[in-house]
């Protein structure tokens, strides 16, 4: 494996939970212990049946000197039977391996939190490996943990898409390509206690300038501390060195009045601030950077077009899971008629004595056919007179035009040739009344699984189901705007509260637009599905700038 990070197990959120479970365990009056477990996430939000967290932390306010372990079997005998109750009662009996392992099966962690796989792994790999050291207790175990945790490390590929947050001291020797140092404020402070001697007396006093040299060289060695600090910090950097000169307080103050004004959210107590939908839509109209794709991404999408197709049907009814793999996210595609759709032009082309072909090339230049059967013998001639007919009368009007023109040619046209006139004006007008209704089609539903925001298996169903199967419903754009995004809220249908959507259009030609767009969770990324999706649209408009024609017909024949 090639370029290798290690990453410290000590202080990983899944891991948290697991080391307060093994404590809890240990000693039932570490009521720390026990609250953390309680209150986590790997609880509150996994399959077993749990009490309100704010129920359950106003009883706990009140409970008096009672202990928390005996508040919680007393007052919620349901949630400590069935999440508790199995561990604590078998508590010294299993390694702490095997309890962490059944912790792990009864709350489906490893199908909950599969991007934490290789962190919860590596910890089963310490509990295993201090269990072949002869660490097989609990406090053993623990006392290991204790002097030993912060040294435990995972192998991390440089490369991964995620945020490593570490101290300054523990960045040594590694990279990343942007880094991001907050709280570079530096304060000299010398005021810890000195041994101070004068006139043969000593006596130990709180540091200050009246400690003259004493107090000068702890400066001095402070800022060298501090000095080295920065240089380790200033060069983990290859690409890019974010620094920010604020104050924890000043940080923790601003997030306060940002979640005040609405552009921040937790989504239960115990997570969290994260983005709202208000705080996306203000990213997007005010700080989001124009993103253009690469020249490797754009010979992709052309690629994937895979040159000019001959039927509009075709184009649209692919955009959709083109689209889809590109950006990574489930996408679906629409055409949309600008004016209403007529026929341009008929042909009939004989095929034996009985039968024809009826082509019917529409407004929007799509080229429609259909074998059609007679009860009567059929020579060329009777086609191109009917063909004629077909074009002089029934171009360039509505179905129910055509149903009265029709009405109108019946006491001149013999019977037998009316019926077949009759036969292809009604597959006209069948075209027509489709080529009015949007066709919807979507790839990639499946593509939201792969985000935690749809690891409820409910939730995923819900947007799944409706993206494949509420094709009607899926938000298309008014206006010419050639994008548009959709935040959360703004999007009219509940299935999409909250997902966001990016929509781009493209033109067709003949009166006619496409086009595509993209559902995901609302902390995707904007400004690189907007720029993949609109160098795709642009690329479909090129595709389209040719007009596409039938071959002459027999009047167009020397």
């Amino acid at each position: 494996m090639q370029n290798i990070a290690l990453k410290p197990l000590d202080g990983q959120p899944y891991l948290l939970p697991r080391v307060a479970l093994l404590l809890f365990l240990f000693n039932a009056e570490d009521e720390l212990a026990l609250w953390t477990v309680v209150t986590g996430s790997l609880v509150q939000q996994g399959p077993l049946p749990v009490p309100d967290l704010q129920a359950l932390h106003d009883s706990c306010v009140d409970r008096g000197s009672i202990p928390l372990v005996q508040h919680l079997q007393r007052n919620f005998p349901g949630f400590w039977a069935s999440v508790l109750a199995p561990f604590h009662n078998q508590a010294g009996l299993m390694t702490p391996y095997d309890t962490v392992m059944e912790w792990y099966d009864r709350l489906q962690v490893f199908e909950r939190y599969p991007d934490a796989d290789v962190f919860l792994r590596c910890f089963l790999e310490v509990l295993k490996n201090a269990e072949d050291q002869g660490l097989a207790t609990l406090p053993d175990f623990l006392a290991h943990w204790q002097e030993k945790g912060e040294e435990e490390k995972v192998p991390m590929p440089e490369g991964i898409d995620a945020v490593r947050i570490m101290t300054v001291h523990k960045s040594k020797g590694l990279e990343a390509p942007v880094v991001l140092l907050p709280w570079t404020d530096a304060t000299l402070k010398a005021s810890d206690p000195v041994l101070m001697e004068e006139d043969g007396l000593r006596m130990v006093c709180k540091n200050g300038p009246h400690c003259g040299r004493v107090y000068y060289e702890a400066l001095l060695r402070q800022a060298m501390e501090l000095l080295n600090q920065f240089y380790v910090a200033f060069t983990r950097a290859r690409e890019e060195l974010i620094v920010f000169r604020t104050s924890a307080a000043t940080v923790r103050n601003e997030l306060a009045d940002l979640e005040e004004m609405g552009y921040l959210e937790q989504p239960h107590t115990s997570a969290g601030s994260i983005p709202s939908a208000k705080g996306y839509r203000l990213y997007v109209n005010e700080l989001m950077e124009h993103k253009t794709v690469t020249s490797e991404e754009a010979e992709k999408i052309t690629s994937a077009l895979g040159g000019r197709m001959q039927q509009i049907d075709q184009v649209v009814a692919r955009a959709g899971q083109m689209a889809s793999t590109l950006v990574g996210y489930p996408a679906y595609a629409v055409a949309d008629h600008k004016q209403a759709v007529t026929v341009r032009r008929f042909e009939l082309i004989a095929v034996s004595s009985d039968s024809f072909i009826a082509v019917v090339m529409l407004s929007d230049s799509r080229v429609k056919s259909q074998l059609m059967h007679l009860q009567l013998l059929v020579e060329e001639e009777h086609l191109r007179q009917i063909s004629h007919l077909l074009n002089t009368h029934f171009t360039g009007i509505s179905a129910p035009e055509m149903n009265g023109h029709l009405m109108s040619l019946s006491d001149q046209v013999e019977g037998q040739w009316f019926l077949l006139l009759n036969q292809v004006v009604d597959y006209a007008g069948e075209l027509l009344t489709q080529a009015q209704t949007q066709q919807v089609f979507t790839g990639g539903a499946s593509q939201i699984l792969k985000f935690p925001e749809y690891r409820d298996a409910d939730k995923a169903h819900e947007l799944m189901s409706f993206i494949s199967d509420s094709k009607e419903d899926l938000p298309v754009p008014v206006g010419g705007a050639p994008m548009q995004i959709l935040i959360g809220p703004e999007n009219v249908n509940d299935a999409l509260k909250d997902s966001s959507v990016v929509i781009a259009s493209y033109d067709i030609g003949e009166n006619m637009r496409g086009l595509v767009g993209v559902v995901g969770p609302t902390r995707m990324d904007y400004a690189t599905v907007a720029a993949r999706l609109s160098y795709f649209a642009e690329s479909l408009s090129r595709m389209f700038e040719k007009p596409r024609e039938l071959p002459p017909g027999e009047e167009n024949k020397k």
